[in-house]
């Protein structure tokens, strides 16, 4: 008996394109103290199915529990994030300025205070999973049985 086992890519459209832009500069405005100011620009698409339409059944659902008197969604969930018509626009706001700077206190380059903030975005990590796991070749394995 002869058993032939396959494996194949599963029924899933993504792609992702990935963008990120920046630029910083140091400006020395004394002898002791230096500023880094710079700005970070990051567009990623989305990584889901973007032709994927929410369910009518769902979207009613959440348009009543949204409607129920006295019920109110935590201040971070939004139900209309989550439904798609489709029509999904990827997220072109992801500004992130930075700024750094550093103080030699006695001019001598022995003691140096230094600090920075910055604005930080996180990647979708579903689409680096997604390709590690299923971008493979489809491939099979031949197995006979005596």
């Amino acid at each position: 008996m002869a058993v032939n086992l396959g494996v194949a890519v599963p029924p899933a459209d993504v792609d992702n394109n990935v963008i990120g832009l920046y630029i910083q500069d140091d400006w020395q405005i004394t002898d002791k103290l230096e500023l880094n100011l710079g700005i970070r620009w990051d567009y990623e698409d989305n990584a889901v199915n973007n032709d994927y339409r929410t369910p009518d059944s769902i979207r009613n659902m959440l348009a009543a529990i949204q409607n129920l008197p006295g019920y109110d969604f935590p201040s971070y969930f939004n139900p209309s994030d989550y439904i798609s018509n489709g029509d999904r626009k990827a997220f072109k706001g992801a500004f992130q300025p930075r700024f750094g700077f550093s103080y030699d206190v006695f001019g001598d380059e022995q003691t140096v205070i230094f600090g920075g903030a910055g604005r930080y975005y996180d990647r979708i990590g579903f689409n680096f999973a997604f390709d590690e796991r299923f971008r493979l070749r489809t491939h099979s394995q031949n197995s006979t049985v005596a």
